[in-house]
């Protein structure tokens, strides 16, 4: 709660509570000791008839009137924080006696227009301790001369992962638990309570409270103390007064600046008490000091942890990278990634549960990147990969039984996809045999290839088997061409592995997929077709082989969109293969924005049950059908919104795999399919959301003016209220992949920050058929930038609580691309932001890693020499001149899917034409701007930074961060 105070002392108008100080070192301590009840309602009655007595009827009252609103004001507070009783500086050193009435106003708006501060008091704080801190044995009297200020030094508590709530425990030393309690200030002052004789002991107290900003602000915060205090916010400190002040000196005043963004955030006081500075009392005085044109967006405050979904949830939250369920069922392994911030990387580790009770049986972290866990066939173990920068990648063998670690193979470079033997043998890996380097040591090289330029193809990857008990490793292929993926067939005697042949006409590629023998190395070809192939499974015969494939070929005059996917079965003798899937369905695999592609795709259960998952419009489905009958599909309904990254134990009764939904986050799950049923084994930001509210998300479809319907979300602000207006932030991707019905961090984030935020899937995306994907064939910015325009429209024309003027859009990659091509088409928008966009479809064709790969789908026959009305005319760069709109370009300089070379031709020619664009670069940056947890968080704050900016009117974040820049 904030008090704000106008002439003098707070009243006393609800339950005083003292603290107990005994020497917390000694016992469990109690924290807080509540006044006798009957001693209290005694007192207070006494009193009365004494003042009743003494006191004119007028003042009677006046002070009766006075309790009577404090207390309303108490029952009555909003729930973003407690009522407030100013105070104004300018009267300050003229208060009245402590039993002047007070008043419970904000200053007039005379006072305002005389440009006085104000003081607001922070009342309710929670509070830790007091408690003694002893010196470490052995001390002796000349290291005791600075006790006092090496305990307020000391950082005995990390608040950066500490959340006070009244009533919760802390462990403080061995044999020691202390309590935050609630309490209060009392004559405007936070009392810690007696002082002590026992000049051997330093003692040391915490006070917490939340601060919850509705914008970002910077506030001056006062405490008048004579103790050494420290104040940290959000963990971090912010000052300190290193020294006491002595008895016969007036309390100094600490001042501190907190910057307050729109988010909670935790204040902590941490006071010193010495008892040779032979001070008589232990308080702070804790307060704001105000000018008036910030009365109107005072931070709140209250003892509650709970808050808006926050930037700090977003790094916090930890994500999970694979799941792999034991053969028998038994075991989950799921490896997690999280955030150190610290050391501003991405760590991952290895943890592994009982898939039956949920319980954490063990955990691998080892300081390396963990990945790709895979079982033993008895379930008794598992192998995973470790990588660590510089020195390869390492395979280890975890025993589940004994608990011991075993290295099976050493520094190998592009080690992965570990597979075991049927007789739990050996272990099968791809790696990479590398090319020799230039003994002439050359500082160029030599292209007659246009797949040359891609340093992964320099180095081949190829398939090695390696004995468990030996270490004895052999290699298996090699050659001129990659090894993509491979399985082992139901006997264990073949391996089928996939490889990729460049080809210098379309589609460029050509997929050959192999046998091998894996005693007599004897191989054979069992389909070679100028389609990608992503999966396989043999069939439990080994008759036949199940693919996950491209829809159509894409020869000859073939335009299709060919991202969509189809399920096709090879006949292994005959070396036929048929399609299985409808091109009006779903496209089979997981390809949602939201969803991280890996995972079983599809298998086997039993020769006439084909399982395979699908993603249909915005959602992941398991789907199974029997081969004989393909035109028969079963949706097995799991009782998840968005499940991916599946796996199956070896009788196929269990599924493990990750969940989520628009409005939940990431879990694991294992799925019983005997009973459809889901079981939550872990929550991996559990801890990050305890306390965050996400915000509230309902779908808002539409159908366009070309009767395509059009799927969309909107997520609403905490504190939403229909009859007022409020900023809105669009939201898309646009190109072969539509945004799924996942927890979308941003989205909760912004909406957190007070926008509307809109989500819309324009025409493109391969998960709605076949003919809604293939508009993304040669459009280029027509019919998606048309649909994301009519569904702005439509919202602004129905939803009255949407600010017309106060608009904004954002996409990056292809997203990136059509932002800008909306800026060329339409003024709806007052700023827009383009991530990692494409400018110059030309350039892009010819400088982008994968350009000309990806331009044979996206611009099926279409060719800079032979369709400038696509790749000029289609093109922002060849329309700057029709941008109106403020224009926020983003990009990492080492981006090789989309080169910055994109964003630097944009902002050139908008600068040139006098338009309003920034652009920032971030040096060694790849595509998405996140290989660093502290670059992912700079972006999305230079983002809310620049929508505050234009759309809330709100530069104050932007110009603080760019301050020094303007200044120069």
């Amino acid at each position: 709660m904030i008090l704000a105070k106008s002439h003098s002392q707070l009243p006393v108008a609800e339950t005083v509570t003292t603290l107990d100080y005994g020497d917390c070192s000694t016992h469990r301590s109690s924290g807080v000791r509540t006044v006798s009840s009957a001693i209290l309602v005694a007192f207070v009655l006494f009193m009365l008839v004494l003042f009743s007595s003494l006191s004119p009827p007028a003042v009677q009252a006046a002070l009766t009137d006075e309790a009577a609103r404090a207390g309303s004001a108490r029952a009555t507070e909003p729930a973003r924080g407690n009522a407030a009783v100013t105070r104004d500086t300018a009267q300050a050193d003229e208060a009245g006696p402590a039993n002047e009435k007070p008043e419970l106003l904000s200053p007039t708006s005379e006072e305002k227009s005389e440009g006085k501060d104000t003081e607001v008091l922070l009342a309710d704080w929670l509070v830790l301790g007091p408690c003694n801190v002893r010196l470490p044995l052995f001390s002796d009297s000349s290291e005791r001369q600075g006790r006092a200020a090496e305990v307020l030094g000391n950082r005995y508590i990390d608040f950066t992962e500490l959340t006070p709530v009244d009533g919760g425990e802390l462990s403080w030393q061995p044999g020691v638990v202390l309590e935050w309690k609630k309490t209060v200030l009392r004559d405007s002052v936070l009392s810690f309570g007696p002082t002590g004789k026992d000049t051997s002991m330093v003692s040391v107290c915490y006070a917490a409270c939340y601060l919850d900003s509705p914008r970002w602000q910077k506030v001056e915060l006062l405490l008048r103390t004579r103790q050494r205090t420290a104040v940290c916010l959000d963990g971090e400190e912010v000052k300190k007064k290193a020294e006491a002040t002595s008895r016969a000196d007036e309390p100094e005043e600490l001042s501190c600046e907190l910057t307050l963004p729109r988010d909670k955030h935790l204040l902590v006081i941490k006071t010193v008490f010495d008892s040779r500075d032979s001070l008589s009392e232990w308080s702070v005085r804790p307060f704001f000091r105000l000018a008036p044109e910030k009365l109107s967006h005072v931070p709140s405050a209250s003892l509650s942890p709970v808050h808006r979904f926050s930037s700090r949830d977003m790094e916090k939250m930890k994500s999970l990278r694979d799941v792999a369920i034991s053969p028998d069922g038994r075991w989950l392994a799921i490896v997690v990634r999280e955030a150190d911030a610290k050391r501003d990387r991405y760590v991952t580790f290895l943890d592994m549960f009982d898939a039956r009770s949920g319980e954490r049986v063990h955990s691998v972290r080892m300081g390396d990147t963990i990945s790709e866990p895979r079982w033993a066939p008895d379930s008794g173990g598992l192998v995973f990969v470790t990588e660590s920068p510089g020195k390869g990648s390492d395979l280890w063998f975890l025993n589940m039984n004994t608990r011991g670690l075993e290295k099976v193979v050493s520094e190998e470079k592009g080690l992965g996809a570990p597979r075991w033997s049927h007789d739990g043998q050996y272990v099968f890996f791809k790696s990479w045999f590398p090319q020799p380097e230039d003994e002439e040591g050359r500082p160029y090289e030599k292209l007659d290839e246009l797949y040359e330029r891609w340093t992964y193809w320099k180095n081949k990857s190829h398939l090695f088997v390696v004995s468990l008990s030996s270490k004895t490793k052999l290699q298996l292929t090699t050659g001129e061409f990659t090894v993509q993926s491979y399985e082992l067939s139901p006997d264990g005697k073949t391996l089928a592995f996939l490889r990729s042949v460049p080809m210098r006409e379309r589609p460029f590629f050509e997929s050959e997929l192999w046998s091998l023998d894996v005693e007599t190395l004897k191989s054979d070809t069992l389909l070679t077709e100028s389609f990608d192939i992503q999966q396989f499974a043999w069939s439990p015969g080994g008759r036949y082989l199940a693919f996950v494939g491209e829809c159509s070929v894409g020869k000859d005059g073939d335009t299709h969109n060919r991202y969509r996917q189809s399920l096709y079965l090879l006949d292994v003798e005959s070396g036929t293969y048929e399609k299985l899937t409808q091109d009006s369905g779903p496209s089979v695999g997981a390809d949602l924005l939201g969803t991280r592609w890996g995972g079983r795709l599809l298998w086997w259960d039993g020769a006439k049950r084909l399982y395979f998952a699908a993603t249909d419009k915005t959602r992941v489905r398991l789907y199974y059908l029997d081969p004989a009958v393909p035109e028969k599909v079963t949706d097995v309904k799991l009782p998840l919104e968005v499940p991916y990254y599946f796996d199956v134990s070896s009788d196929r009764r269990y599924v493990a795999c990750i969940g989520t939904s628009a409005s939940d986050h990431r879990k694991a799950y294992v799925v019983d399919l005997s009973k459809t049923s889901a079981a939550k084994i872990f929550d991996p930001s559990a801890d990050a959301m305890k306390h965050a509210l996400p915000a509230r998300v309902e779908r808002e479809d539409f159908v366009n003016s070309d009767g395509v319907a059009i799927d969309g979300w909107l997520y609403y602000p905490h504190d939403f209220d229909p009859s007022e207006t409020y900023p809105l932030i669009v939201y898309y991707y646009g190109g072969v992949s539509a945004m799924g019905e996942t927890f979308s961090r941003a989205a909760h984030w912004l909406a957190g920050q007070g926008y509307v935020y809109y989500i819309l899937n324009p025409r493109g995306a391969v998960s709605y058929g076949q003919a809604f994907a293939d508009a993304h064939v040669n459009d280029w910015g027509d019919m998606s930038a048309r649909d994301v325009i009519e569904g702005v429209e439509r919202l602004l024309a129905t939803k009255s609580f949407l600010d017309k003027k106060r608009v904004g859009c954002y996409g990056g990659s292809f997203g990136g691309f059509l932002t800008m091509s909306l800026l060329t088409q339409t003024d709806i928008f007052r700023a827009a932001l383009a991530w990692y966009g494409i400018s110059n479809l030309a350039s892009y064709w010819g400088a982008g890693w994968w350009g000309y790969l990806y331009s044979d789908v996206a611009s099926a026959l279409s060719f800079p020499w032979n369709r400038p009305d696509v790749y000029v005319d289609k093109s922002p760069l060849f329309n700057a001149d029709k941008v109106n709109t403020p224009l926020l370009l983003l990009h990492g300089t080492a981006d090789i899917n989309v080169p910055s070379l994109e964003s630097d031709q944009m902002f050139a020619a908008l600068k040139v034409l006098d338009k309003d664009v920034v652009y920032i670069k971030w040096e060694g940056e790849g595509h998405g701007i996140s290989s660093k947890p502290s670059s992912a968080r700079d972006s999305r704050h230079i983002m809310l930074e620049w929508f505050d900016k234009h759309l809330k009117d709100q530069p104050d974040a932007w110009n603080e961060r760019w301050k020094e820049d303007s200044d120069n």
